[in-house]
């Protein structure tokens, strides 16, 4: 007979605050439907842009923020980097 071993991988959230969030979530509005959305998504992308979402404080870089970045590389300093260095919420 052979023994079943689980592999277990290394947890960042307690149980407790993956409900919580879960519970935050779906009181905005998350579904069965969008969750699967979030599961089926290809290399784990849509829940990395929520991640990124959430890091950069709600927001989201324009367009012209985009293609600044693009042009400008590391030199160019966004929402992303005020938030991150000096802890600012616009």
């Amino acid at each position: 007979m052979k023994a079943m071993v689980s592999q277990r991988e290394e947890r960042t959230l307690s149980v407790h605050n993956e409900h919580e969030l879960l519970l935050k979530l779906e009181k905005a509005g998350l579904s069965d439907e969008l969750a699967q959305k979030v599961i089926a998504s290809k290399d784990n992308e849509l829940a990395a842009k929520v991640v990124k979402f959430i890091q950069n404080g709600g927001f989201e870089p324009t367009s012209n923020q985009k293609s600044a970045r693009e042009i400008m590389g590391k030199n160019f300093f966004g929402v992303e980097e005020a938030i991150k260095y000096f802890g600012v919420n616009p």
